[in-house]
């Protein structure tokens, strides 16, 4: 199984490059699970309920919060 982990997804700009880039990376890699770590997605403070949904939408299984 290849696993997928994605660090510090902070802010506008990384849950923009998180969409961008997921799908084709796990498409390349083969990858059949993924974990990110959001604890700064919600404006660099933390993981709203919206973003948390949003993220799972666009294919993460795990989201983490705290120290990554």
């Amino acid at each position: 199984m290849r696993i997928l982990y994605i660090a510090e997804i902070v802010g506008k700009a990384g849950v923009y490059a998180y969409k961008k880039a997921l799908s084709e990376l796990k498409r390349q890699k083969g990858v059949e699970f993924t974990i990110a770590c959001a604890d700064g997605a919600t404006g660099g403070n933390g993981l709203g309920r919206n973003h948390a949904a949003y993220l799972h939408k666009l294919g993460a299984q795990v989201l983490t919060t705290g120290e990554c």
